[in-house]
């Protein structure tokens, strides 16, 4: 760190620190798989370094508008600077904006983009605070998470166990997927914390979560 410091006159931020410590960490731990989460943004954030092999998207929104653009067109294109040569992007269909950045990017990078649409869900419906539905050839989907915006998360998910069985041979059965997906827990997405009085904690942040939230 004290070197890169001198030789780039620039202090290293605790991002950057963690994430190299993490990177170092899958490798010694020989991860067959890795998610990591983009920062700030995307096109500059340190998290980028990586060559990965499926860029994941989920809903872009205004937020940090005075590091990346006043507009969804300009939030987009940073976002869509960790899309990768010769990659899979995935993600849920959503403003025309956002969509047509997406669109050149995958064409630029030679990226195969998965637009996925509402019209690849089907048969809805609700057990208790579980959510039931079908994803193309995924039948019987069970999710604990609460909100229609999940449903779209979880099809995103999906698109992606599908490409890595597909192009990279992982063996994933559908079971597997399906008892985790069923199980998950996010806390902080709509978490009741209490049913008498009715409690629910949720991390919205910016205009688009709220609605969600709202929704």
């Amino acid at each position: 760190i004290a070197d890169f410091e001198k030789e780039k006159n620039r202090k290293v931020t605790r991002f950057e620190i963690l994430t190299s410590m993490a990177i170092l960490y899958y490798k010694e731990n020989n991860c067959d798989i890795c998610i990591l989460e983009t920062g700030l943004g995307g096109l500059y954030d340190c998290t980028n370094i990586v060559d990965s092999i499926i860029s994941v998207f989920g809903s872009i929104s205004f937020d940090h508008v005075s590091i990346l653009g006043n507009s969804l067109s300009e939030i987009a294109v940073q976002k869509a600077g960790i899309i990768k040569p010769n990659s899979d992007t995935v993600i849920f269909d959503q403003n025309s904006d956002v969509i047509d950045v997406m669109k050149s990017t995958c064409i630029t990078k030679n990226s195969t983009l998965h637009l996925l649409k509402q019209n690849d869900i089907s048969n809805y419906s609700v057990n208790g605070t579980n959510q039931i539905f079908d994803f193309k050839h995924y039948n019987n989907i069970e999710i604990n998470l609460i909100g229609l915006k999940q449903i779209e998360n979880t099809s995103v998910v999906l698109e992606c166990f599908e490409i890595l069985k597909s192009k990279y041979n992982f063996n994933i059965s559908n079971s597997a997927i399906k008892n985790s997906l069923k199980s998950i827990k996010h806390p902080a997405r709509f978490e009741q914390l209490s049913k008498t009085p009715n409690i629910i904690f949720d991390g919205a942040h910016n205009e688009n979560a709220m609605k969600n939230l709202v929704n």
